[in-house]
């Protein structure tokens, strides 16, 4: 068992170690044998359908295939990830997963715990020099989120679209700046609605009414990219007969006939392969980029699913061959380098991001 050292940190630690025995949101997802390659994920809130049961996909992979223990810790209140990561280091597990801290905060905390090896399934490279025991994989984003915007651009009838991100930061602008490029590849004259919300993504509520809003002044096509909040606006969509982009996972299904597609982001895929190169001996300490070409990112449609096709109405369903042609046609050209799209987070200052801001 690797052996932890405790300094000034035991009393936050402390409080962690009783955050994780009181809280009902810390859960076995596994139950291998007890000297099984133990792996703990610190972050998320299970049940968004989104971005945190998407990594969860990812770490139920790993028990099935990998023969794994696994533990999933929820943080609801932000503020107390870094408690929470610090109290699973004193559980010594063999891999550590942060899935919502900032970097510079794991790399801090990595410092002080040079035998703890730590992954992070979705960072963003920051250029910051990361520790022997961090490995981290960034996705390009930007990529599928620019084909969800052309699906938009092409689906919409109102010729006005929306979009309800999380917050306004250059990793949710990465989602945002791609979709309206998307949009308005497809259709120059569209109008493009943008709604931040305040980093909340654990309101449907809110969701909802932000939706509402947007569809009040005429969109009727709508990116989600809020997490859990977003579920909040696929139900105002489904009651009120509007039109939804999914994010993260193929939330199709969540309402038939509602959600055309979802821009997919495979945090899941990440996480499996940090697990399986720890528990191997092949650990990669470092940023490991992902995106279209390696299937990171792209649509529920790419997948196979056939779910608005199956249920939308017919007028819409007809317009889905000229949709994914297009789309198609500007997956070539993004793949053989032809076409930028937009990067907020990297490349905020090129061309294609001057053109949508």
């Amino acid at each position: 068992m690797r052996t932890i050292t405790r300094s000034a940190l035991v009393a936050t630690v402390a409080a962690g170690a009783m955050l994780l025995s009181a809280c009902s949101a810390s859960s076995d997802t596994s139950t291998p044998a007890d000297d099984a390659f133990a792996v703990a994920l610190v972050g998320g809130v299970a049940g968004d359908l989104s971005y945190t049961d998407t990594a969860l996909a990812g770490l139920a992979k790993a028990a099935d295939e990998l023969g794994v223990k696994t533990t999933h810790i929820e943080t609801p209140d932000a503020a107390q990830g870094e408690t929470l990561l610090r109290a699973a280091i004193q559980t010594s597990p063999d891999l550590l997963l942060s899935l919502t801290l900032p970097l510079d905060t794991v790399i801090s905390i990595a410092e002080q715990y040079p035998d703890q090896l730590i992954g992070m399934p979705d960072q963003s490279d920051e250029g910051l020099e990361l520790p022997d025991n961090v490995s981290t994989y960034s996705i390009n984003t930007h990529e599928g989120s620019f084909l969800a915007g052309l699906v938009a651009g092409s689906m919409t009838e109102t010729k006005t679209v929306g979009a309800v991100v999380g917050g306004e930061a250059p990793g949710l602008n990465q989602f945002a700046y791609a979709y309206k490029q998307g949009v308005l590849a497809a259709c120059e004259d569209c109008t493009v609605l943008i709604s931040y919300l305040n980093f909340v993504f654990n309101d449907p509520a809110l969701g909802k009414s932000t939706a509402l809003d947007l569809h009040s002044d005429g969109a009727d096509v709508i990116f989600q990219v809020a997490g859990g909040t977003g579920t909040g606006v696929i139900e105002a969509a489904e009651e009120e007969g509007f039109y939804v982009i999914g994010v993260d996972s193929d939330q199709d299904s969540v309402a038939p006939g509602t959600v055309i597609t979802s821009m997919m982001k495979h945090v899941d895929s990440n996480v499996f392969a940090i697990i399986k190169a720890a528990k191997e001996g092949d650990f990669k300490p470092g940023v490991t980029l992902v995106g279209l070409a390696e299937g990171a990112t792209g649509l529920s449609w790419d997948e196979g699913s056939t779910v608005f096709e199956d249920n939308g109405p017919e007028a819409m369903v007809a317009k889905i061959p000229a949709t994914k042609d297009l789309v198609e046609e500007y997956r070539a050209k993004i793949l053989d380098g032809s076409y930028e799209v937009c990067d907020a987070l990297n490349a905020p200052d090129s061309d294609a991001c001057a053109a949508v801001q």
